[in-house]
């Protein structure tokens, strides 16, 4: 901080016609004044510390479907339709309802058919799968191309066998 000093016949020339203030501050003159410089402005940036991370690790294990070991065939042809007549006939009168049902039945979300294209072909591999039954997903996806109606079927007269059995 700068201090200012009053010269001594700056202080008996005082009088009281003209304001003190305004004498002092006209005559008043630094001493010890020094010029700024840019380096009395400018401070270098503080130097923080590097922050330290912790690199976490974390295993997530997908539990898997239980598999059945014994592998068997539908317990129904792809033609069988006189084996259960109410099942094929509600799939011809009433396809979205039964197409409904055998989602429901699954345990499957039942907005299934209305949001994947084949999804028939994707019930038929899950079932297939989680019931032990011989096949694969290119015969799913066949039989769901060329017999739509009957692979429906064939799908819910197997949910029907298997939750009568214990097996779903």
């Amino acid at each position: 901080m700068e201090s200012y000093e009053l010269k001594p016949e700056q202080q008996q020339g005082c009088n009281e016609q003209q304001p003190m203030t305004s004498q002092l501050l006209a005559t008043l003159q630094p001493t010890n004044y020094v010029p700024a410089s840019p380096q009395d402005y400018y401070q270098p940036p503080q130097v923080l510390q590097q922050p330290t991370y912790q690199h976490n690790t974390v295993v997530v294990t997908q539990q898997q479907a239980p598999r059945v070991v014994s592998s068997r065939d539908w317990t129904s042809g792809l033609y069988g339709c006189f084996d259960d007549v109410g099942i094929c006939f509600g799939v011809i009168c009433c396809y979205d309802y039964a197409s409904f049902e055998v989602v429901r039945d699954t345990g499957e979300n039942p907005c299934l058919p209305c949001c994947l294209l084949s999804w028939l072909t994707a019930l038929r591999a899950t079932v297939r799968t989680q019931l032990g039954i011989q096949g694969s997903i290119c015969n799913d996806c066949l039989v769901d191309t060329c017999c739509h109606c009957c692979a429906l079927c064939q799908l819910k007269r197997e949910v029907k066998f298997a939750k009568q059995n214990g097996l779903m």
